[in-house]
């Protein structure tokens, strides 16, 4: 029986916030009292109303049953882990709510969290002070750390998954086939294979191709015709909520009659529930399912690309597939009128942004090919944080720290709550001992309330060096404060603390 254990955490509508969790849980390492070292792997996506969420999977249990002597991991789920999770979310950069548990992917949207919080929705979960605020001052939740609630676990074990949807009456139900229902709930129409949910429908597509520009085009795919027509229109059709229930029934009966033809079906339904099923014996999507993906990936419709790019639906292929994939949309990139990248310039950019995780990923770390990237990335989206990092990053990986320096510099500048790249502007400046700098740069930005420890450990270094002891002792006792786990700031604090003895 698969496993589906991991903190999921809601950081709202900006990329920005969402790459700092997941670069801050990215290769952690917990260590469980009998010795056993467990680390972290990350992602982080988009959900249907645009708001990004960041998974953290303790690795060894990841999307599937672990087996042999890792088995005995699950025990420590209701400890140990969960414990430890929730020690480094009360240091973690800024997010929304979140949550730790089995199958909590996208567990609550933020639309419904207001409806959620009355009556305290999921034990274990943790929520921004300022939500609690917004949304009544549940007395339900007690103080979590600075700036957080959370609703406790009425004991530290496994969270129950009791789903939201069980809490609500069921109105109707569709059968699809033996795999897929829909359930009309809440004027919601939800995607179940069996049992469990797996998407919510958006919209419906109605008489779009009776639109009397439809004849000028040659569509090959819902997507396209959602793309051209969903996205430009004024209003959307007024419709009853049955109706737009009966619709969404139609188009998932007619996807399945036509063996899952991804063509069909709007992308962020079609490949999800695709995906599923394959993982609960239909043996039509087992079949198919590999070849829709390599079939919409070579489709030279960008929107898919990026979607199943961003969502991993890559990782089915063999390396050479992948390098052969990476360089076809590079090629079919190149082909794109202005008015096309104009249109399209955040996924392009998006587009080089996860070619470069993925050439890293079959070749290892390539700071040339990083920085091409890069620079084309920045070509259609100057603002783009992430690759002014990348791009900085790989600059300081070639010692050319000039650059480094300025290109930290710039992702600053867009996102201030980057400290990933704060950090790392101050190790350049450790490093060739602008200690002055690092002064100027942290302490007059950081509070006794700053939960990063990286930053005041770095602070902690410099005082460290230019041996000013007493503000060293300060800033590395704030720094352990933050995160005990972390064996260097232990050992400088451990330095510090025998030299003023």
């Amino acid at each position: 029986m698969a496993v589906y254990y991991f903190l999921s955490v809601e950081c709202g509508p900006s990329e920005d916030l969402s790459l700092n969790v997941c670069n801050y849980f990215t290769d952690k390492i917990l260590k469980l009292t009998d010795g056993t070292k467990v680390s972290l792997q990350c992602s982080y996506g988009k959900d249907k109303i645009g708001n990004y969420w960041v998974e953290v999977i303790p690795e060894g249990v990841n999307y599937g049953s672990p087996s042999g002597s890792d088995y005995r991991l699950v025990d420590y789920f209701t400890g140990e882990i969960t414990q430890q999770l929730y020690d480094l979310l009360k240091i973690a950069p800024h997010f929304r709510y979140a949550l730790a548990g089995y199958e909590v992917e996208f567990f609550i949207l933020f639309k419904e969290l207001a409806k959620c919080l009355e009556d305290g929705c999921y034990e274990g979960m943790i929520l921004s002070e300022e939500l609690w605020k917004k949304f009544g001052k549940s007395d339900m939740y007690v103080p979590f750390c600075k700036g957080f609630m959370w609703y406790p676990f009425s004991e530290l074990s496994v969270v129950g998954q009791e789903s939201w949807f069980k809490k609500y009456s069921l109105q109707k139900e569709f059968h699809v086939n033996d795999y897929i229902t829909l359930r009309l709930e809440n004027g919601d129409s939800n995607v179940f294979v069996q049992d469990k949910i797996i998407i919510q429908c958006k919209h419906l597509l109605l008489n779009q191709m009776q639109s009397e520009n439809a004849n000028h085009f040659e569509f090959k795919s819902t997507d396209e015709i959602e793309e051209l027509f969903v996205s430009s229109s004024e209003s959307d059709e007024l419709i009853s909520i049955d109706t737009e229930f009966w619709g969404h029934c139609s188009n998932l009966q007619a996807w399945a009659e036509n063996e899952y033809n991804t063509n069909l079906l709007d992308k962020s339904i079609a490949f999800p529930t695709l995906k599923r099923l394959t993982k609960v014996g239909d043996k039509v999507a087992k079949r198919v399912f590999k070849e829709e993906v390599r079939k919409r990936l070579k489709s030279n419709f960008l929107p898919v690309i990026i979607f199943l790019i961003h969502d991993a639906y890559h990782r089915i292929f063999s390396d050479e597939e992948l390098r052969l994939i990476v360089d076809r949309l590079h090629e079919y990139i190149k082909t794109l009128s202005l008015e096309e990248k104009n249109r399209w310039n955040k996924q392009i950019s998006e587009a080089f942004r996860n070619s470069i995780y993925i050439r890293s990923r079959i070749e290892g770390r390539n700071d040339d090919f990083t920085i091409t990237q890069c620079r084309i990335a920045l070509e259609f989206d100057e603002k783009n944080t992430h690759a002014w990092y990348e791009l900085a990053l790989s600059y300081q990986f070639k010692k050319n720290f000039d650059k480094a320096e300025e290109y930290y510099k710039r992702a600053i500048s867009i996102s201030p709550e980057d400290t990933i790249s704060l950090g790392n502007l101050c190790e350049i400046y450790i490093q060739r001992e602008r200690y002055q700098d690092v002064i100027d740069l942290l302490e007059n930005n950081l509070s006794e309330d700053t939960l990063h420890s990286r930053l005041w450990f770095l602070l902690a270094t410099v005082y460290y060096k230019l041996g000013d002891l007493n503000k060293a002792f300060k800033y590395i006792n704030i720094s352990y404060d933050n995160y005990p786990y972390d064996q260097k700031v232990e050992k400088l604090k451990h330095e510090i603390s025998r030299k003023l003895t």
